[in-house]
Formats: C-alpha cells, structure tokens, sequence
C-alpha cells in the first residue's frame, strides 16, 4: 500500500509538473502595467521573492505571475543572462567596475579570487593582475570535478589559496597592503568564515583600495542562482553586519547586479 501511494504522488507530482509547464508555454496575455508591476517586485522587493509573494504583493494571479516572470527571463530583463544569453558575464563585471572606478586602469594592482575559467580582469591585459583560487590543481583548477583554466594562467601568476587565507597565499608576491583591487566573482559566498574573508582583503588592499564582490543575491527565487558548495545566500543586512564586525572599509555599496540574480558590493579601504 506504501508503495502504491509513493507511486501515485510521483504521477501526480510529474502530471502537475506538465500542467505548469503548460500554463507558462501558453501565450502571454497581460496588459502592460501588470507586465510592469512584475518587473518592480522581481527587481525591487527587499524580502524573498517567490511566486506566492509576488501575487500577493501585485494583486495578480500567481499564474499570471509566473507567465510574467518566464516572458520577462525570455526578454533578458531578469536573471543570469540578463545582459547576453550563453555568455559569461565577467565582461560586463569588470565593465561595471570601470566605469564606476575609473581609478582602476590597465596598470592597476589587481588581486581575483577564485577567477576559475572566466576572469574579470583577463591575465593578459592586466600586466599586475595576480590570482588565488582554493581549487588550483597541478597547473587547472579542479572544481565540481571539472578541469577548468588548463594552461590560461602563468603559473608565477595564480596562487593557490582562497578568502580566508590570502595574506599567507600571496606572501611570494610582496604586494601585501599593495592591491588597487580585490575582486571576486562569485566566490565570497563559498567561504566558511566571511569576516575573516574580509579582513584579509582588507590586508591586501592599499589605503584607498577597492574591494568588489559579485555574489547570488540571497532573495531570489531564481534555481539557477544556487549551488550546494554555497556557504549561505547574501542579503544586504548580512553584508553589512559582517563589515561592521569586520572594520576597515568605508564607502559600503551594495546593489543588484544582474536583477533576481546577483548582487554587487563595492567598499573603499579606510
């Protein structure tokens, strides 16, 4: 009898899994402003954002807004692939930082945790550019039991370390105190002891020097923003609590990246 009844909620599971693939497949028939007020609750709602909140917070029916929210990830308005489909964003990130640091140039010290395949600042344009990545295997970077980075980096320019421990990975570089920037791209939220993680970027950085965090933003609903290795998911309120304790920055910034995605948080050595 146990074991019909597993059987039968599998079926009826996998039967509603068609049906709401059905309503979300079917043309969309919203009118402009309730297309609108999706978009302002995914990108602009300060608690977790579901389905259920987001019907509750429009008026509209929770079907409606997942018809909505799937219209709005095919148009590129929310998500990962907000500025391009199938392409890395590191682009874009290290765009992001450019602008808004105009102060960071091609001669800048630049230290990247956890650059993995796709780094912010490519090796080859940025003559100081230094990495560390935990996961740094005989010359690849071994994660999720993936080879990644064979051969992309010289090997006196990636280290082997990670957040927690980057005043001792980069001792061979005598740069310590000397970065113009600490960046990690989806990195921090792998650490296991963020305060610390931060007071060791602090030690890494110049007076003056910037710290830049691209995480998952932890009010998503978004399945594709989240990963086992996480260590948590980062909200606002946690970021700052974690400088508080941390000290040394100033200047703490912190903004969605990529909207119902990631986050960017940027902070200023004291």
């Amino acid at each position: 009898m146990f074991k019909m009844s597993a059987v039968l909620g599998r079926l009826k599971r996998g039967v509603q899994a068609v049906v709401d693939e059905y309503k979300i497949s079917r043309p969309l028939k919203a009118q402009k402003h309730e297309i609108d007020a999706v978009l302002d609750f995914f990108c602009n709602f300060k608690d977790f954002r579901s389905l259920s909140s987001c019907a509750k917070n429009t008026g509209l029916d929770i079907d409606l807004c997942a018809q909505i929210k799937h219209h709005l990830y095919e148009q590129r308005k929310l998500g990962l692939y907000y500025f391009e489909a199938d392409s890395p964003p590191q682009k874009y990130m290290r765009k992001f930082i450019l602008e808004r640091f105009p102060q960071i140039t091609a001669n800048s010290g630049i230290l990247e945790v956890g650059p993995g395949e796709n780094p912010v600042f490519p090796v080859a344009e940025y003559p100081n550019w230094f990495g560390v990545d935990k996961y740094l295997q005989d010359g690849v970077i071994d994660f999720k039991e993936q080879a990644w980075a064979k051969n992309k980096y010289p090997v006196n320019r990636i280290l082997k370390g990670g957040w927690e421990n980057l005043t001792d990975a980069c001792k061979s570089t005598g740069l310590t105190g000397k970065f113009d920037i600490v960046v990690g791209s989806h990195s921090f939220e792998h650490v296991f002891k963020p305060i610390q993680s931060l007071v060791e970027a602090n030690r890494m950085l110049r007076a003056g020097g910037l710290l830049v965090l691209f995480v998952p933003d932890g009010l998503t609903d978004d399945i594709n923003t989240k990963d086992p290795t996480h260590t948590m998911y980062i909200v606002p309120d946690m970021m700052n609590e974690f400088f508080n304790c941390a000290g040394g920055f100033k200047d703490i910034s912190i903004e969605q990246f990529r909207p119902n995605a990631d986050l960017v948080i940027t902070a200023v050595k004291i």
